[in-house]
């Protein structure tokens, strides 16, 4: 792969990621031509992530061939959007959903919890999070069990509750807890809920 070639490759790269930009917005990495596409895509995607133009570096991390490495990387990224773009990769990991759930931002705590690897201990320690989205999001996540919901029933944001009484796993016990409830709102779905039973 000669020079132009690299370049052109990595604008098509970009483009398939939505991102429109010039040459002068790629830098000049150079790609051994006796690279497999395979490992030049990953070189490329490496590259990328070390530009100074965040777009850039949010249209690395957006390829599917973003290894469990890019992620990791992308995750320590001064940019939120890139951290973002990050945490909704397919491929992130139980490890990746750990180290963005004590991210300073709260859209990428919240796209942690949401994302369909996240397990028990995950939704656990999103539960506890300052931003009540964040602890909603948890409460929603189709691995809350039990306990999870029993302990949000107890969270102070109304909107945490009514999103624990009304997840699938909400149990006949959570249902008469919620019943009581000093807002209204969720005493209502607890009511919808327990006519549902």
């Amino acid at each position: 792969m000669d020079d132009n070639t690299s370049i052109q490759f990595r604008l098509r790269l970009a483009r398939i990621n939505g991102i429109k930009m010039n040459e002068e917005q790629i830098d000049e990495a150079r790609i051994d031509p006796r690279e497999e596409r395979r490992n030049a895509t990953s070189k490329i995607i490496t590259h990328m992530l070390k530009d100074e133009n965040k777009d850039v570096r949010i249209a690395a991390i957006s390829h599917p061939g973003a290894t469990p490495e890019h992620i990791t990387h992308a995750l320590k990224d001064k940019d939120d959007d890139v951290r973002y773009r990050a945490i909704t990769h397919p491929n992130a990991a139980a490890d990746h959903i750990t180290h963005a759930l004590k991210d300073e931002n709260d859209t990428v705590r919240y796209r942690a919890i949401t994302h369909p690897n996240a397990a028990a201990d995950h939704i656990t320690h999103a539960l506890k999070d300052k931003n009540d989205n964040v602890r909603m999001a948890a409460i929603k996540h189709p691995n809350a069990t039990v306990a999870h919901i029993t302990h949000a029933l107890k969270d102070k944001a109304p909107w945490v509750r009514m999103s624990a009484i009304t997840h699938p796993n909400a149990t006949p016990e959570h249902i008469t807890h919620a019943l009581k409830d000093k807002d209204s709102d969720v005493r209502g779905w607890a009511r919808e809920r327990a006519a549902k039973k």
